[in-house]
C-alpha cells in the first residue's frame, strides 16, 4: 500500500515512478481519491494505466467509522510496520 497525500502534480509523480520502473505495478493498481465529489466515479490515468476511483469524503468516512476491528485486523496492524520494506530515499 502506498499513501500519497496529494496527487495534484501527476507529472512529477509519474516521473518518479518511471525512475523505479513502476509502470506495470501501477497498471495493476487502484488509486483512491477521497474528497468533495458528488458521487463515486472511476477513470484511468493516462500513460500509467492506473485506475483512479474518486469517492465522496462523507461516504468514505461513514464506511470507515462503521468498521469494528477484530483480532485479525489488530494483529495485521501490529505486524505491518515490522514487516514493511523501507528503502532509503
Amino acid at each position: 500500500m502506498h499513501f500519497i497525500h496529494s496527487i495534484e502534480n501527476w507529472e512529477e509523480i509519474e516521473r518518479a515512478l518511471r525512475a523505479v520502473h513502476a509502470k506495470k505495478m501501477l497498471a495493476q493498481s487502484r488509486v483512491l481519491r477521497i474528497g468533495d465529489y458528488p458521487e463515486m466515479s472511476r477513470s484511468t490515468y493516462g500513460t500509467l494505466g492506473t485506475e483512479v476511483v474518486c469517492i465522496p469524503a462523507g461516504q468514505y468516512n461513514d464506511l470507515f467509522d462503521s468498521i469494528t476491528p477484530d483480532d485479525a485486523m489488530k494483529a495485521a496492524a501490529i505486524t505491518l510496520p515490522r514487516t514493511a520494506h523501507v528503502r532509503p530515499g
